[in-house]
């Protein structure tokens, strides 16, 4: 489906002349609570409407600007992480918008319909980062600290590299699946793990600049100490956590707590872990403490 077919066509839009006191009875008028901010073009902000108090004007860092003809599925994600709109273009002009409350009434439209029932989807937990930073290696120290639940994999090109792919990887099913961005191929893949609580994700080889949150429930980041001052902050803002490998071989003055205390600076939100190649190290306990204490809750 796609974006063009479940956002508000052609929406109301204001400049940067408009005057101050006729955005809220222009918003009132039309019972919006989304007014975009257009010089020509050009996305410079958007204005929310609350129930009560003035209104709010956010920048363009809080609108997701998509392509009328992208995947409706990506809109709703990119809502569902933070983004306060989906602006929607067709030739560079401004044809759609999408917010939370339009994604609402298409639930609430396909559950009056008796479509929608819930399926018993696990938990999916997506690791990105570029080739050689440990992703695999994470994943093979991760899944014996999570024994207490059915765990399972999707693996993406450095476990499809392997000679001879297994079906299990320290005892969990596996299934390789290279082109697990794709919400098709990720659905399928996930089938044929069976009944699991958690499904990690090994994403591609390369560490994505964009913004854009591919289907998953949890993003880590996971790059080796002398990589991370390429990790984006646009990256920053959807990942749920960093995960920095081979401290045992980090740039000489590397300091773990410096750049947990910059990468927070970006993403207040993050967590940050430290692991080195020794399998006693605090870094993979503390990883494990959080997978248990805040992931595995919301498993359903």
């Amino acid at each position: 489906m796609r974006l063009a077919d479940v956002m508000a066509q052609h929406p109301l839009t204001v400049d940067p002349s408009t005057p101050g006191n006729e955005l809220a009875e222009l918003m009132e008028t039309a019972r919006i609570h989304h007014l975009p901010l257009l010089d020509g073009d050009r996305l410079v902000g958007l204005w929310l409407a609350s129930e009560s108090g003035p209104l709010v004007l956010v920048g363009p860092e809080r609108v997701e600007e998509m392509d009328a003809d992208d995947d409706a599925a990506a809109a709703m994600r990119a809502l569902f992480a933070g983004a306060d709109a989906v602006i929607a273009r067709t030739d560079g002009h401004v044809v759609g918008l999408l917010t939370q409350a339009d994604v609402m009434k298409l639930v609430q439209n396909a559950l009056s319909r008796g479509l929608g029932e819930r399926e018993n989807a696990p938990v999916t937990i997506r690791l990105v980062g570029p080739a050689g930073a440990g992703k695999s290696t994470l994943l093979m120290r991760t899944i014996p600290l999570l024994r207490t639940c059915d765990v399972g994999v999707v693996g993406g090109e450095a476990l499809a590299a392997r000679p001879a792919p297994a079906d299990h990887i320290e005892g969990a099913p596996l299934v390789v699946e290279p082109h697990s961005e794709r919400d098709d191929a990720l659905a399928r893949a996930i089938r044929g793990l069976g009944d699991v609580q958690v499904a990690f994700v090994e994403g591609r080889d390369e560490l994505p600049s964009t913004a854009m949150r591919p289907a998953c429930d949890y993003m880590v980041v996971v790059v080796p100490a002398d990589a991370v001052g390429t990790v984006s902050a646009e990256l920053l803002r959807v990942a749920e956590a960093v995960v920095i490998t081979k401290l045992d071989v980090a740039p000489e003055g590397f300091d773990l707590a410096l750049q947990r205390d910059r990468l927070r600076r970006e993403a207040p939100h993050l967590e940050v872990f430290g692991v080195a190649a020794a399998t006693d190290n605090r870094g993979l306990a503390a990883w494990r403490r959080w997978l248990r204490g805040r992931v595995l809750p919301r498993r359903h």
